[in-house]
């Protein structure tokens, strides 16, 4: 309340900065006052002149009219065309689902419409007229009246796997949860996943798809992920997509994503990639060869822990090698600056021991400890605070802190609170060589932690 009042005053004055702007949406936001922030956060969705601050704008907005269940839906339109100037095609996309979402869905297919005309990346016109059809489907149009979009998006479809945020939080499930968490997801995955929870809904409208794929005209209709959907509405998926499998060039990329995508068709579609998997004979690391985020997400989600143990086992292989240390070198050259996210999916995907195993393998491959390092080593922090490794945490923060490296400080008072020393941690962390700046900061958030708060960080601790 103190820091609204302060951010407050400083807004009505006409002095708050854009980042004070959003600081006081933001903490509105996680106090309830979803009214209030979205008042806040306007000028700055509206404003396309500083493409960073509109954005988080925008996605926060969307979050607030969620949790005011769309009972000002009717602001997302402008905010939508306002970002159509300079924000990613994703973002907009985001606010169209989010307008559907409220209600306004022949407003969102639209805005769609409009986005795919602006947008000449194929990729993003793939997935916006994916988008597309999901907003008129679920917005009551019939499959038969779909056809047009649908060999469309069959035409121009490009493949694509989007990989996880640089950042990756580690938050671990509960052992023998099947966790998803921020695994690889290609595009065609998501959008067969979609029509398989249409298909569940019942064998009408599995007929009626399954006629709409039957219509398309040449090359829609030909193409793998369109048979591959028709193997699955047909409710034969194992034999049918199987004749599409048979007909794809052994070692192809088509074949690659086409095993990707199968388990998006549900249980059945894993049960056949298990199988096609199985009939291979490759290692687990041979699939998707130099691409370990797509082995781990395409074996997490089969279920194959024999494979994905020997993709574990090439990784810890690769950081031998005296170029796993080196920065600046080819995309497909294996370095801990391309592998660095590898232990946290692991540990995403509930596989804890893999992901401790291969945090220790990376950490032992460092020979000193240096700025490019921050990103892996406030990761595996996280990862040993969740895993309840007190001690070891503790030592990696003394050595890592000793050096200035730019870690996040919020670490500490997360370590010393689970571990139940938060009445200690002053004298614990003598010989970190924090500063007294940061020493404050520290201490604001155990207090905050104790008060069942928020560690926020209103400004750079470094």
């Amino acid at each position: 309340e103190a820091l609204l009042d302060l951010l407050r005053a400083l807004r009505e004055g006409g002095a708050a900065t854009g980042s004070q702007i959003l600081l006081g949406a933001e903490t509105l936001a996680s106090t309830g006052k979803h009214d209030e922030a979205l008042d806040w956060l306007g000028p700055i969705a509206l404003d396309p002149t500083e493409a960073i601050p509109q954005r988080r704008a925008l996605l926060l907005a969307v979050e607030c009219h969620r949790a005011l269940e769309w009972s000002r839906a009717g602001e997302l339109r402008e905010m939508a065309l306002a970002s159509l100037e300079r924000q990613p095609a994703a973002a907009t996309r985001r606010l169209a689902l989010a307008m559907h979402e409220g209600g306004t869905s022949r407003e969102a297919a639209g805005l769609l419409r409009l986005l795919r005309r602006s947008v000449s990346d194929r990729v993003q016109r793939t997935e916006t007229t994916a988008a597309l059809l999901r907003v008129e489907r679920e917005a009551g149009i019939d499959w038969g009246g779909l056809g047009g979009e649908l060999a469309g998006f069959f035409d121009g479809f490009v493949y694509r796997v989007e990989s996880p945020d640089a950042a990756i939080a580690v938050h671990l499930p509960a052992p023998g949860h099947d966790a998803q968490g921020p695994l690889v997801h290609p595009n065609a995955h998501r959008f067969a996943a979609w029509i398989n929870e249409q298909l569940e809904a019942g064998p009408e409208e599995a007929g009626a798809l399954a006629d709409a794929l039957d219509a398309l005209p040449s090359p829609a209709r030909d193409h793998w992920l369109a048979g591959l959907l028709r193997a699955r509405a047909s409710g034969r998926l194992a034999a049918d997509a199987r004749i599409v499998w048979d007909d794809l060039t052994p070692g192809s990329a088509e074949r690659s994503a086409f095993l990707e995508t199968l388990p998006g068709c549900g249980s059945e579609g894993v049960a056949l990639a298990r199988a096609l998997v199985g009939e291979s004979a490759l290692p687990g690391d041979a699939l998707f060869r130099n691409e370990p985020e797509r082995q781990v997400a395409f074996l997490h989600r089969i279920g194959d822990r024999a494979r994905l143990v020997e993709v574990h086992a090439a990784l810890v292989r690769e950081a031998r090698s005296d170029l796993f240390h080196q920065n600046g070198l080819e995309d497909w050259v294996p370095t801990l600056a391309k592998r660095r996210r590898l232990p946290a999916l692991l540990a995403a995907a509930g596989e804890r021991d893999l992901a401790g195993s291969l945090f220790r393998a990376y950490d032992g491959a460092i020979a000193a400890y240096q700025w490019n390092h921050a990103a892996f080593l406030n990761d595996y922090a996280a990862f040993l605070v969740e895993t309840e490794a007190w001690d070891e945490t503790e030592d990696l923060l003394r050595a890592v802190l000793r050096k200035s490296l730019r870690l996040d400080l919020r670490i500490l008072p997360r370590l010393y609170a689970a571990w139940g020393k938060e009445t200690e941690w002053r004298e614990r962390v003598r010989g970190f060589h924090l500063s007294r700046g940061q020493e404050l900061l520290v201490a604001g958030w155990i207090e905050a932690l104790a008060e069942g708060g928020e560690l926020r960080e209103t400004r750079d601790s470094w």
